[in-house]
């Protein structure tokens, strides 16, 4: 739902990044090692994609309801 904040945590050695591609709103939580997290608020609803900037075949998506 809108307003509702999701966080990404990095479970793997390797760096990676959430970074978005298309949606309402643009998000980038820079690299994450290990351990690290991220977290955003999705204000609007829509669909937002997203990938790993290292690891370009690494997708998904968020999809915000009202």
């Amino acid at each position: 739902s809108a307003g509702t904040q999701i966080t990404w945590t990095n479970m793997d050695l390797a760096i990676h990044t959430a970074t978005g591609t298309a949606g309402p709103g643009s998000f980038d939580s820079g690299n994450l090692a290990n351990g690290q997290t991220f977290s955003f608020i999705f204000t609007q609803p829509g669909t937002y994609s997203y990938y790993c900037y290292w690891h370009r075949s690494m997708l998904g998506t968020v999809t915000v309801q009202p």
